[in-house]
């Protein structure tokens, strides 16, 4: 798959070490609507620097809402996210589809096999280099940033 580059704001704990993300002002540009699953990929944080993670995406469509729902869990256990951290999201892998459920809590939940496939994939060479090119995670100043093509970010 393409990289998808967004960004994101910390919110508040779902389950464990399970936390929702607040969508930045690029995720609707850059993540397509008709997304949705358990994808991984890397995550930068200003004040932690650059940490592995999995991200759940889907659409909560329960009566009064429409809105985007996003979850993301750090495989880096030092990591000690707070509410409100601004992060930069490189997603660069998909893992599966969500669960059905008539609770879309349920149906993005990550599991510890999810977790375990990103840690592995993410320790691939293919996949650790982006976290090596710390500038793959800097979303550019302007409202218009770059589009990911052949797996580089191109100015």
């Amino acid at each position: 798959m393409e990289p998808l580059l967004s960004n994101a704001q910390i919110g508040d704990a779902v389950q464990n070490s399970t936390l929702t993300l607040i969508a930045g002002e690029c995720t609707y540009d850059s993540i397509p609507d008709q997304i949705s699953g358990i994808f991984f990929g890397w995550t930068k944080s200003e004040t932690y620097g650059v940490f592995k993670a999995v991200v759940s995406t889907g659409w909560d469509l329960s009566p009064g809402k429409f809105e985007r729902v996003m979850h993301i869990c750090f495989l880096d256990s030092h990591y000690k996210a707070k509410t409100e951290d601004h992060l930069e999201l490189l997603l660069i892998g998909y893992i599966r589809k969500l669960q059905s459920s008539e609770n879309i809590s349920q149906a993005m939940n990550i599991t510890d096999e999810d977790q375990a496939t990103a840690r592995d994939a993410l320790d691939l060479p293919a996949f650790s280099e982006y976290a090596k090119t710390r500038s793959a995670l800097d979303l550019p100043a302007l409202p218009e940033y770059a589009e990911p093509r052949n797996g580089l970010l191109l100015a």
